[in-house]
C-alpha cells in the first residue's frame, strides 16, 4: 500500500523538486491527503497570514491565487470577503480538491514560470501561499504577478526564507522596479504552535508590492 502524502517526509520532498514535471508528479498523489494530512498534522498556518495581510491592506476583490493548491488561501479570504477569486495551479488533481469546494469563480491549470493564460490588468489583486519556496517558484516569477495586477493593485505572497537568499529575491525585485511602486517584506510564521515537527521554527516573508 503507497504511504500517506503528508507530514514532514513529503514537505522534505516537495522541497528537492527540480522540474514542473516532478510537481505535477508529487502533487497529484498528494492531493487527497493535503488537507487533513499536511496541513493538519504539520499545523500549517502561512495561508492564513497571506489572507489575512491582504484583507488589511484593503486589496481589491477580484483576486487571483497563484498555486491555489486545494483552496486554502481562498477558505480564508472568502469569508472575510467579499472576494471574486479565481484559482490557478500547475496540479491540476490539487485544483480539483479546490474546485469541489466553490470558493472560487474560475479554475485553470497553468505553468507560473511560464505564462498566464491571463489579461494584462485582469486582477485588483494577487496572492500566493507556499508556492515560492524550495524547489518550487523563482523570483522571476513576479513578472508574470506584475503583468495580470491592476495598475495601484496588491500582490501578496509567501517566500520560503532560505529561498529568499538563495535566489537573490531582492536583487531581482529591484531589476523589475519600473513595473510597481513600492514593496515590503514581513517575517511570518509558517507553523503554528502546536507544530513540533523539525520544521515548526521556519519562517517565511509575506511580500507585499503595490502596483
Amino acid at each position: 500500500m503507497q504511504k500517506p502524502f503528508d507530514g514532514v517526509e513529503n514537505l522534505e520532498a516537495a522541497y528537492d523538486l527540480e522540474t514542473p514535471e516532478d510537481n505535477i508528479k508529487l502533487y497529484a498523489a498528494w492531493a487527497d491527503t493535503y488537507d487533513t494530512g499536511y496541513r493538519a498534522s504539520m499545523d500549517y498556518i502561512l495561508h492564513r497570514r497571506v489572507g489575512e495581510t491582504y484583507h488589511a491592506l484593503g486589496g481589491g476583490p477580484k483576486v487571483l491565487d497563484i498555486g491555489a493548491g486545494t483552496g486554502a488561501l481562498a477558505e480564508v479570504m472568502v469569508p472575510l470577503g467579499p472576494y471574486d477569486m479565481d484559482a490557478t495551479d500547475i496540479s491540476q488533481q490539487m485544483l480539483d480538491v479546490a474546485a469541489q469546494k466553490d470558493l472560487y469563480h474560475r479554475v485553470f491549470w497553468s505553468d507560473v514560470t511560464d505564462a498566464l493564460p491571463v489579461d494584462d490588468a485582469t486582477y485588483d489583486g494577487v496572492v500566493s501561499s507556499g508556492t515560492f519556496t524550495l524547489g518550487h517558484v523563482g523570483p522571476e516569477a513576479i513578472s508574470e504577478l506584475l503583468r495580470v495586477t491592476k495598475k495601484g493593485g496588491h500582490i501578496v505572497i509567501s517566500v520560503n526564507e532560505h529561498h529568499w537568499h538563495a535566489l537573490h529575491f531582492e536583487r531581482v525585485l529591484d531589476t523589475m522596479a519600473d513595473h510597481y511602486d513600492t514593496y515590503e517584506t514581513r517575517d511570518v510564521a509558517i507553523y503554528g504552535d502546536s507544530a513540533n515537527h523539525e520544521h515548526k521554527d521556519d519562517l517565511a516573508r509575506a511580500l507585499i508590492i503595490k502596483k
